[in-house]
């Protein structure tokens, strides 16, 4: 009720005026009379006062609620803008460690393989010797093999040069007489050994 009572004298005011300025009549229009003119002024500023007593408090209302939206709207954009924010230093953060565990990765591939270049390549220089010291020692034995087969056949062959040599110097020698002398030899032997 109270909030009615500064209304009511707006509202006579309003008709009042409305009524004075339609008692003017005439129909010619001679430029602005505050007697005819004044009137539809007044009715027009206290129409605008009566709206805004009016409408004021569901304007004020309405203005506010979408003032408080708009800033929970403000305040929710900022929260996803800071949130956004922080994903994407969290993303430029774990890029940048991406890239440093990509060097390293590349850095302990590079060493591992270099260890085992260097592995495989001792490996190959042991197996090497090793190949080495074998087919020395083959060859040391193949040689001696070899050597000692070239010598029997050497000493075979001096054998059989000596033997075709003898067998042409005894057709040579006098064999009877050497017997002959022998079995002398022996005769005596034996008579002077008796006589002892």
């Amino acid at each position: 009720m109270r909030r009615t009572l500064p209304f009511i004298p707006l509202f006579l005011l309003c008709f009042g005026a409305s009524a004075l300025g339609s008692e003017g009549g005439g129909g010619e229009f001679h430029g602005f009379s505050l007697k005819e003119h004044g009137y539809y002024i007044l009715n027009f500023v206290l129409f605008v006062g009566l709206l805004v007593l009016l409408v004021r408090e569901p304007l004020r209302k309405t203005l506010k609620e979408r003032s408080d939206r708009f800033a929970r709207s403000l305040d929710e954009a900022r929260v996803r803008f800071e949130t956004a924010e922080s994903a994407l230093r969290e993303a430029q953060g774990k890029i940048a460690g991406l890239e440093a565990e990509k060097q390293q990765l590349e850095k302990r591939l590079e060493e591992e393989a270099e260890q085992v270049r260097k592995g495989v390549e001792e490996r190959a220089a042991s197996e090497a010797e090793k190949v080495k010291r074998l087919a020395l020692a083959a060859l040391a034995n193949e040689k001696a093999r070899m050597e000692k087969q070239l010598k029997r056949e050497l000493a075979m062959e001096a054998l059989h040069l000596v033997e075709v040599g003898i067998a042409g110097k005894v057709k040579t020698l006098p064999q009877q007489r050497f017997v002959r002398s022998f079995v002398q030899s022996v005769e005596s032997e034996l008579k002077s050994g008796g006589r002892a």
